[in-house]
């Protein structure tokens, strides 16, 4: 290589350097730097969000702890059974028994009223009885009383005799919905008082 070839090519060289380092390198290691100081501060921010949540733990679980006990509470208060039929006679082996603790004298069972949503079944249950106005108080208190959440959405009441009165009560219990029971013909089945 002769002298004048050797300094071509150092002219060529600082020319390249000269446009490459301040157009291509520079920028590229400008951006690359501030993308590395990018991901340094998000993942400082991801480690520190992650600290402050493992300082709330014990806070989320307790809260957990509580909304499953709460659930199970609530789960207590209603009426048990896979359809509505054994919902139904849940509810009537519950009145009938409240009658019976209170000494009221059931005199009939009508069907049942259901009404139901997406996720919840409402059952009605009007019960015919005879009782003193005490034993009709007991009867009241029980229901108000009972673990299964029951609510008395009417009482219709007479008086047949000097200590003795002859009502209908109606009294409204929840249940998780379940799916109406069908005959072989895909027909509901309506519940029957036995």
């Amino acid at each position: 290589m002769t002298q004048q070839e050797k300094r071509l090519l150092w002219v060529a060289v600082a020319i390249f350097a000269g446009y490459a380092v301040p157009f291509r390198l520079v920028p590229a290691v400008t951006e690359g730097y501030k993308d590395y100081q990018a991901q340094q501060k998000h993942q400082s921010l991801e480690i520190q969000r992650l600290q402050r949540l493992s300082q709330q733990k014990p806070k989320w679980e307790e809260e957990f702890k509580q909304a499953q006990a709460q659930q199970t509470q609530i789960e207590k208060t209603l009426l048990q059974g896979d359809n509505q039929e054994l919902v139904s006679a849940y509810m009537k082996n519950l009145l009938r028994t409240l009658a019976v603790t209170a000494q009221v004298n059931q005199k009939s069972l009508e069907l049942s009223e259901f009404t139901t949503t997406d996720t919840w079944l409402m059952v009605t249950q009007a019960m015919q009885f005879e009782a003193s106005s005490q034993q009709t108080m007991a009867l009241l208190k029980s229901i108000k009383e009972q673990a299964v959440m029951l609510s008395i959405v009417s009482l219709d009441v007479r008086v047949i005799r000097k200590d003795r009165i002859q009502g209908t009560i109606k009294v409204t219990g929840f249940s998780q919905a379940v799916q109406p029971s069908t005959d072989e013909d895909g027909e509901d089945v309506a519940t029957e008082d036995s």
